[in-house]
This record gives structure tokens, C-alpha cells and sequence, in this order.
């Protein structure tokens, strides 16, 4: 998420910081250049009270949340608006504005999630997922899409991926063997119950997971062994859908298909070029020259 909409929102800040985000805000390009001991002089403040401050941002400290403003800055100034991630238009909007905001919503999901992502533990889902055998792949709700989309590409390149939500848990039987296995789940919320249970099973059969999610105060986060958490906004109510989250979702689905691909990258490569020589025939013999 954006320093400039946690600043915005003050949620959870004392009287102090208030003031001191209402200072930030009015004057952002002049903060990046100044120290924190300049910046707590013009505020009447204490370096300390802004290092606090920093930490409500989600920045490492002072230096890290001034190389964030300055991005937000650059953002504003090539024209993303912040959007409202649940409503994203209000009642008037023209055609032209809509398509904007949107534009803005999809940007800023997928800045938010790049910002957020921790590099080195998708490193380690990608490791273990190109390890195994044998790959289960879960979504539920609106994560189903994503899943599904997820399974396409991946068959595409023969990897031996496995979706069952479509058949209900009910029906999936982990089959026992020496393969090695590993599941992929993703749930933006982690509290629907078929999650818990997807979970659950595969803890008790020694499955890793990847559990791609972007609520962090999930239980079900610390029984995962690579947890992707993605920051979002959205909530269950008042919303029109989930616009953002799914952006967000597949952006690091996408970046773990890119980087799997990139593991044997010169034998996908032939297999892409197999498919498509395939799929050139069969268009020539169902759809000949007229």
C-alpha cells in the first residue's frame, strides 16, 4: 500500500502523528529532501516520533519511507489517481472516467504488490514447486479464477499440475506414493472452511503448501510452509468485486509461472514452439485457405 493513503487514512495514529502526516502531505517533494532531524524541527517533533510514524507506514525506517514517498510523488505526477479499492466510481461518473479509474485501480494494485512482495520466500515456493512431481492446486470464490488460470498455463507446458476445487474436496484422494508432492492454494481471506480443510489434509500427509492469500492475520498463515501474503485493501461488504485483489493475485501467479518457466527455460521454449507448429495444422485443416 501506498505511504501517501496510509498518511491519508491516520488510522491508528495519535494526535502528534496526525500532525505530523498533515505536514507530509501538504509538502511531500520538500520531505524527500530532508533529513529526519530537519523534518522534525519544521514539525516540532522528535526523529523518534517520526521513525514510530514510519513504522505505522510499513517502511524499514526514515531512508526507506522517503524512497516510497518519492515513488508515490512520481505516480501522482504521471497521473494514477488512488482509487477506492471496494467503490471504485461514484454515481455520475462518465464512461471516460471509469475507464481511468480503472486503469488507476489495476496500477496501483499491482505497484502495492510489487512493493509488498517478499522476492526471497517466492524464490523458495518456486524451488520447491519445480522440485515436485506432483502439484495440487486449490482455489475458492473469486481465488478459483486465478487458480484456474494458474493450471491452464501450467498445462500448456506439460508440468503435472492437478486442479480439484471443481470436483469439491469431497472427491480428492491424495494418492500415496514416493512422488513428490506439493499445493498450491490460494484464498484472498483464509477463513472459508474448504481452505482450513485443504490445509488440514495436506499438513497431515506431509504436503509443503504455497498459500497465496492476502490476509496476513489468517490462522491458516503460519500452518502454511511459503505463505505469499499480498497487502489489499478490499473487504468482504460493499463492494462491486474483486478487482484488485484478483490484479494482485495474478501478478504473483504470474511471476511464479514466468519464474518456473525460467528454470528450464530451453525445453518450455520447445514446447511452446511444438504447441503453436500444432495448433497452426489444425487451424489449416479446419479453417483452409478459401
Amino acid at each position: 500500500m501506498s505511504v501517501l493513503k496510509i498518511l491519508k487514512n491516520k488510522e491508528k495514529f495519535s494526535s502528534i502523528e496526525i500532525d505530523l502526516a498533515d505536514y507530509i502531505l501538504e509538502n511531500p517533494k520538500k520531505v524527500t529532501g530532508m533529513t529526519v532531524e530537519d523534518l522534525a524541527k519544521a514539525t516540532f517533533t522528535s526523529p523518534a516520533t517520526i521513525v514510530r510514524l514510519c513504522k505505522k507506514l510499513d517502511t524499514k525506517g526514515y531512508s526507506d519511507f522517503k524512497i516510497k514517498l518519492a515513488m508515490d510523488i512520481q505516480e501522482s505526477a504521471l497521473g494514477t489517481e488512488i482509487v477506492e479499492v471496494n467503490m471504485p466510481i461514484d454515481k455520475g461518473d462518465t464512461t471516460e472516467e471509469i475507464t481511468q479509474k480503472m486503469l488507476n485501480l489495476h496500477h496501483q494494485a499491482l505497484v502495492d504488490t510489487f512493493n509488498t512482495l517478499d522476492i526471497e520466500l517466492l524464490q523458495k515456493a518456486v524451488d520447491v514447486i519445480n522440485e515436485a512431481e506432483v502439484i495440487y492446486l486449490f482455489g475458492v470464490g473469486n481465488s478459483l479464477v486465478v487458480a484456474e488460470e494458474m493450471h491452464y498455463k501450467m498445462r500448456v507446458l506439460g508440468v503435472p499440475i492437478v486442479s480439484n476445487p471443481l470436483l469439491g474436496f469431497d472427491n480428492f484422494q491424495l494418492k500415496q506414493s514416493n512422488l513428490k508432492h506439493v499445493a498450491i492454494i490460494i484464498s484472498k481471506y483464509g477463513n472459508s472452511y474448504k481452505v482450513r480443510n485443504w490445509m488440514k489434509y495436506m499438513k497431515g500427509n506431509q504436503v509443503p503448501i504455497v498459500y497465496i492469500n492476502s490476509n496476513r492475520k489468517s490462522p491458516l498463515v503460519k500452518m502454511a510452509d511459503y505463505p505469499i501474503c499480498i497487502d489489499n485493501e478490499e473487504t468482504r461488504v460493499e463492494k462491486f468485486g474483486a478487482f484488485s485483489s484478483r490484479t494482485s493475485m495474478l501478478y504473483v501467479t504470474d511471476c511464479l509461472y514466468l519464474m518456473l518457466f525460467m528454470k528450464n527455460y530451453e525445453r518450455n521454449m520447445r514446447t511452446l514452439k511444438d504447441m503453436s507448429k500444432r495448433i497452426n495444422e489444425s487451424n489449416e485443416y479446419f479453417m483452409p485457405n478459401l
